[in-house]
């Protein structure tokens, strides 16, 4: 069974779970995958708002730090595979696996919200965890991956006190089957 943040449809908590995903949990991820630059230039954007979600155009810087901080996590993540073979950690699990789901979850979902909206940050800040996530795992990020996981789901955590406390009508629900 997963569990999947639900918000009322409104450009405000929109706003706040866009900010997150772009201003706090793809950094996290990219400090301990050891991308501090790109880490740094996402905490550095302008907060997601409102205003600028229904403006695309004003989040095109956001769209294109996201987009780099991306292809360069993908890029050391190829470099790592190409220049060592095999990743050194044979037997483990494999690294996403540490990734929290609610936070997967939310993050895909918010990237859905934003890209029909002509807004590609969620989506490629998405992309960088997913991609910088393995480089911690393989053991060659500064943090273990389960550091990783523990700051990544701190940080949701204090996504969730924010709605609720701005947002009362969001939730988190369980969906999905269990087997």
């Amino acid at each position: 069974m997963t569990s999947v943040l639900t918000l009322p449809a409104t450009a405000r908590a929109t706003g706040i779970v866009a900010d997150w995903l772009l201003r706090s949990a793809a950094p996290i991820v990219l400090d301990a995958a050891d991308l501090p630059k790109c880490a740094t230039s996402l905490r550095r954007l302008p907060m997601v708002t409102p205003v600028r979600l229904h403006r695309p155009r004003q989040l095109r810087r956001h769209d294109y730090l996201a987009a780099k901080a991306a292809a360069t996590a993908r890029r050391r993540l190829v470099a790592l595979h190409v220049g060592a073979g095999q990743p050194k950690n044979e037997g483990a699990p494999p690294p996403l696996l540490y990734l929290p789901d609610e936070v997967v979850d939310a993050a895909a979902r918010i990237s859905g919200d934003l890209a029909d909206l002509g807004v590609s940050a969620a989506a490629d800040a998405n992309v960088a965890i997913l991609n910088a996530f393995p480089i911690i795992g393989y053991k060659h990020g500064i943090a273990p991956a389960t550091a990783a996981a523990h700051r990544l789901t701190e940080s949701y955590c204090a996504l969730l006190i924010d709605l609720w406390c701005s947002e009362p009508r969001a939730q988190v629900r369980s969906v999905g089957v269990e087997f």
